[in-house]
């Protein structure tokens, strides 16, 4: 996106267009990411389906129904793991949350090449565990 772009559509969403191209370029045309966030412009700039229904984590949280979002989000990951998990700037995993316990439980922190021009603004990056990607 070019850089006069940024103040008609923001910084956050003008990064994620640059970066949902380091997803592309990482991710075969059938492999998964899963967002844990609330950037859900990524599913978008990519042409990827988020791979539990679910786009915002803040309405897992506190949301209507967040029980039932919460259950069936888990039942999703669970069966079918992604293969990357991005978790936005700004949140945090902790062991209090069931979504968060599953991820660190199954992913491991992977560094991504990024361009020069696009650096890490304070997104983490996961990857299923080796033991993990073959189930």
């Amino acid at each position: 996106m070019p850089t006069y772009k940024v103040p008609e559509v923001g910084q956050r969403l003008a990064y994620n267009y640059n970066f949902a191209k380091v997803i592309s370029n990482t991710l075969a045309s059938d492999e998964k990411f899963f967002q844990w966030g609330q950037n859900v412009e990524l599913y978008y700039y990519t042409r990827r389906t988020p791979p539990t229904g679910e786009l915002r984590s803040r309405e897992i949280h506190m949301g209507s129904r967040t029980s039932d979002r919460l259950s069936h989000t888990l039942a999703l990951l669970i069966e079918s793991p992604p293969e990357f998990v991005i978790v936005a700037r700004g949140w945090h995993l902790r062991k209090s949350h069931p979504i968060e316990n599953w991820i660190m439980d199954n992913y491991i922190v992977i560094k991504p090449e990024l361009p020069y021009n696009l650096p890490n603004i304070g997104m983490r990056f996961y990857t299923l565990k080796p033991d993990k990607s073959s189930s």
